[in-house]
């Protein structure tokens, strides 16, 4: 958390008002300026389950690898500090996971207008989902999985035994990589279709910021995010999922450069990827052969999971000229 002031006992609250009581809270302040820490610190005074942990201000990666680092329950869940649970959540999310023997359990978010307190109907659709019960994940289900860690419930020992953690450099999206290398380990998962999760809609939040300036301002961090899921596949022998991590590229990073006025930010980051790519590898994945071979018809067609604007992306600005052979 960082300055979420006004917000935080309302949180707090809810969490400790939780129907499952065999929850410990991990608190992680990343040098607020407000009253944040003393506000923890009064909780953690009346209630043993707060634990408190506190740094000079490192930005989102760092902040949450101190909580993954010192969790020891059996599950881990999140709640971001301007939001809070429904009073049933741990309880519904636990009993899932146990109930169903499956790797993860997600459920949906409920968004809130600020300015009023009332659900955001035309923002629910971003958090609906698309699936109800349980189910064998295969590349597509993954794919679209929100990467949202705030509506799972997810084991600690996957974490424990592969080292998932955010980089400690990252300044946003450490939530993505964290949740797509979980998923690239993940085989089960099961959707509880019931809104147990409530989203503050804020202006001055991380994600409120979302943009032009926040996307160029973060470049590198994309950058960071899609190099450390890369170099976790290589070290786990998971190359079988390198398609996977492509179509996340594409989100992550070719999406939002489709508009015309991200084309600035987009030139400064495609050549990276791909030179990347190359460091890592995955020369041999088609759509990096058939630009170097010169089809290009054949690059625009490859299937990255079914993305194949992604391929015509890529041999724009350039790209023709470095990689034909």
């Amino acid at each position: 958390m960082y300055n979420v002031e006004p917000y935080l006992r309302k949180c707090l609250d809810s969490l400790l008002a939780q129907t499952f009581t065999d929850i410990e809270v991990l608190c992680v302040n990343d040098g607020s300026t407000d009253n944040s820490l003393a506000i923890l610190r009064e909780y953690a005074n009346k209630d043993e389950r707060i634990k408190v942990f506190t740094h000079e201000n490192q930005g989102v990666g760092y902040t949450r690898n101190v909580g993954l680092k010192n969790a020891r329950g059996k599950y881990i869940m999140w709640c971001d500090p301007d939001d809070w649970y429904e009073p049933t959540m741990c309880e519904e999310m636990f009993s899932a996971i146990e109930r169903e023997d499956v790797d993860l359990v997600t459920c949906v978010i409920r968004p809130i207008d600020m300015s009023n307190g009332t659900t955001r109907f035309d923002d629910a659709s971003c958090w609906k989902l698309y699936h109800s019960g349980k189910c064998e994940l295969n590349d597509n289900l993954k794919a679209n999985m929100p990467c949202n860690l705030v509506n799972k419930i997810l084991k600690r020992e996957v974490f424990s035994k592969y080292n998932i953690l955010a980089p400690d450099t990252a300044r946003c999206s450490e939530d993505g990589v964290i949740m797509w290398e979980y998923l690239l380990l993940a085989k089960t998962a099961y959707w509880l279709n019931k809104p147990l999760y409530n989203h503050l809609l804020r202006t001055t939040s991380i994600n409120g910021s979302a943009g032009k300036q926040w996307l160029t301002r973060y470049a590198d961090d994309h950058i960071l995010m899609f190099s450390t899921l890369i170099r976790f596949i290589i070290k786990h022998n998971l190359l079988a999922e390198v398609r996977f991590a492509l179509y996340h590229l594409n989100l992550f990073i070719v999406d939002w450069a489709k508009e015309t006025e991200w084309l600035d930010y987009f030139k400064r980051i495609h050549s990276d990827v791909l030179a990347l790519l190359d460091e890592n590898v995955l020369m041999n994945e088609s759509i990096l052969l058939t630009i170097r071979r010169g089809d290009y018809d054949g690059a625009r067609q490859t299937a990255l999971l079914g993305r194949g604007k992604v391929a015509a992306m890529f041999l724009k600005e350039g790209v023709r000229k470095k990689y034909a052979k």
